[in-house]
């Protein structure tokens, strides 16, 4: 509804590799990654990165997730590995963030940063079917998926990234989603 479909539309025009899904409403961002992912596999995409496109997650950083790419099934961008990972977020938001990485560190014995979806997935090694488990549609769908993928002892791995400023939009996590 913010006309960034329309944007993307008339940048297809130009680039036969951009692909747009449209979706009547929103649904939720678990529901639009889970949507994404169906629609790489359904393509035969060996690797799919999943990143926010309002600049908070830098184009730069994938070359990282490509680095380690044949060696682990998903690779997570942290903002916790570095002093300035979390950019210039507030107070509040740094606050939430760190919480429900405790959350999840120590609560659901995940030692990786769930709730970032900035993530390579390496669609050769991880079933379908296991993103057809994670039933949340939410913000949750970061955490849900990343516990799923950890307890089937999927190879992950977790590269140092900072967190930008983000131009558009507001944080999709609820305190529910905590």
């Amino acid at each position: 509804p913010d006309g960034t479909g329309e944007i993307l539309d008339e940048l297809s025009k130009h680039d036969e590799k951009l692909s747009i899904i449209h979706r009547k409403e929103k649904l939720g961002i678990g529901s639009a990654h889970k949507e994404g992912i169906f629609w790489a596999y359904d393509r035969s995409y060996n690797i799919l990165i999943t990143m926010d496109s309002d600049y908070s997650h830098s184009p730069d950083d994938i070359v990282l997730f490509l680095e380690n790419s044949e060696e682990f099934d998903v690779i997570v961008g942290t903002r916790f590995a570095r002093r300035d990972g979390m950019g210039d977020l507030s107070i509040i938001r740094q606050l939430l963030s760190m919480t429900a990485h405790f959350m999840t560190k120590y609560l659901l014995r995940v030692p990786y940063d769930c709730t970032n979806g900035f993530r390579l997935y390496n669609l050769d090694n991880i079933p379908r079917s296991l993103f057809q488990e994670v039933k949340s549609h939410s913000y949750s769908f970061f955490f849900e998926s990343l516990f799923i993928i950890h307890n089937r002892n999927l190879k992950i791995h977790e590269v140092a990234i900072k967190l930008g400023g983000r131009f558009y939009g507001d944080s999709n996590m609820a305190l529910s989603d905590q």
